[in-house]
């Protein structure tokens, strides 16, 4: 039976010599790091409105403020079918339900809530055509 030993051919260490290392390239050189120049800032100045204005739909756009308003009033007047339909809905469904929990055999109360919301959404309609004249 063969050791684990007779496989490998001896080693001879005087013979041999160990191997050298590769020379290790020196670190490259880095460029100068650039210097930024100084720069003045802007100054900036809002231009004035001018004399004459333009509009559209009635509404002046001759300046952010002026447009800032034009908008939300534009947003205002967007809302106006939901303002006068919303409440006739909301009282409608309530008289629905007063009705089942008082058993009637005729939504009466229905009626009568979408009655009180078409009022409700009127005045609320009413409102808002008031904050837009402003």
């Amino acid at each position: 039976m063969k050791s684990e030993d007779e496989d490998y051919p001896p080693e001879d260490t005087e013979s041999s010599p160990l191997p050298t290392l590769p020379e290790v390239p020196s670190s490259p050189q880095l460029p100068e790091v650039p210097r930024l120049q100084k720069v003045e800032k802007p100054t900036w100045q809002p231009k004035k409105p001018s004399s004459t204005t333009s509009s559209l739909f009635g509404f002046s756009t001759d300046s952010a403020d002026s447009a800032t308003r034009t908008y939300s009033k534009v947003v205002m007047a967007a809302t106006v079918a939901t303002s006068l339909i919303g409440p006739m809905v909301v009282f409608a469904l309530v008289g629905f339900w007063l009705d089942g929990k008082l058993h009637h055999p005729v939504a009466y109360l229905a009626g009568i809530g979408c009655i009180v919301g078409f009022f409700a959404g009127l005045a609320s309609v009413m409102d808002i055509l008031r904050r837009l004249k402003k």
